[in-house]
């Protein structure tokens, strides 16, 4: 009985610790909601847990908000924005597992180079 109050416990702190990332994303992106910024920032919002670690499975929803982002970045300057705004979002989170960020365009069958695969990836040279 012990050990399953230890398991219910941990996941019960995996889950706490989803939620305030998430929360954090949704305080990063407030003031932005309404820029092509604060719109990649929410639709990416669900994949955070995803490239953070924290969730071991791609959601749905995570693949509909990369659509969503390759969707944004129209122009070659909406690239290069939409990748510094998702790279600065990654920077705030901290710790990202690039290896996860780097597939998900291609799990997600959504062609875009868009989305940052590291905190340090270089937006600029986008084209």
């Amino acid at each position: 009985m012990g050990h399953q109050k230890q398991y219910n416990l941990f996941f019960a702190a995996e889950i706490g610790i989803v939620l305030v990332l998430l929360a954090a994303v949704v305080v990063t992106v407030n003031g932005e909601t309404h820029t092509e910024c604060g719109v990649a920032q929410t639709a990416f919002g669900m994949c955070v847990p995803y490239v953070m670690g924290q969730d071991p499975h791609l959601s749905v929803q995570c693949c509909q908000g990369v659509q969503s982002v390759r969707s944004l970045a129209s122009t070659p300057r909406s690239h290069k924005d939409i990748c510094q705004c998702l790279r600065l979002l990654m920077l705030s989170l901290g710790n990202i597992d690039s290896v996860r960020a780097a597939a998900l365009s291609s799990q997600c069958g959504a062609s875009t180079s868009v989305i940052p695969t590291t905190l340090s990836f270089d937006c600029t040279k986008l084209a």
